[in-house]
């Protein structure tokens, strides 16, 4: 059991080190100096992100709970201080199921879009795997294409555990191809 538990502390550190190695090298140079540093996306429209992927990504040796992922979230285009607020509904073909709310924050560079979130959310696990309990911790990193249109095509990349707040904490990681369409409610 224990190696279950140092994977998934494992995987957030790794998680985290890419998200900071990421801002830092983001903003190496000053934003806006025309030389690809990132800005920071103030007032923007609302979003639907449709994604599809793998569920339990990394494979773990004691629980190969691997499984088909579909996740939509809506972002409110409405921010303070450049943060806003995101909400998502996750279903894997396990019968897993994990809803959450979360702050997000988008960093452009050029015609890509990174955007780091945080939340929390319940996840019940149907046949699939078990996270150690059903309130659960949220953080991913999406990395999108914005296309003429204002659509995004990307990459999102997600963690899932309780944070060590229950006796097991396996975690688990998603990896998602996206289709991101802003929404105007003119």
């Amino acid at each position: 059991m224990q190696p279950a538990v140092s994977s998934g502390l494992g995987m957030t550190r790794r998680l985290r080190g890419l998200l900071a190695a990421a801002l830092c090298g983001l903003f190496a140079s000053p934003a806006g100096a025309g030389d690809g540093g990132g800005v920071f996306v103030g007032r923007a429209a609302d979003l639907l992100q449709l994604g599809a992927g793998a569920f339990a990504a990394v494979k773990q040796r004691d629980r190969p709970d691997r499984a088909g992922e579909g996740r939509i979230e809506y972002r409110s285009g409405f921010t303070v201080w450049h943060v806003g607020p995101l909400a998502g509904l996750m279903v894997n073909s396990n019968g897993g199921v994990f809803a959450y709310v979360a702050l997000y924050l988008d960093i452009r560079i050029g015609p890509w879009t990174l955007t780091p979130a945080f939340g929390g959310g319940y996840y019940g696990k149907g046949k699939g795997k078990e996270l150690g309990g059903e309130a659960e911790f949220h953080g991913g990193l999406d990395l999108g294409y914005r296309l003429a249109n204002g659509h995004r095509l990307g990459v999102k990349v997600t963690h899932v555990s309780n944070g060590n707040t229950q006796e097991r904490n396996p975690g688990t990681e998603s990896v998602l191809l996206t289709w991101s369409v802003p929404l105007r409610f003119d």
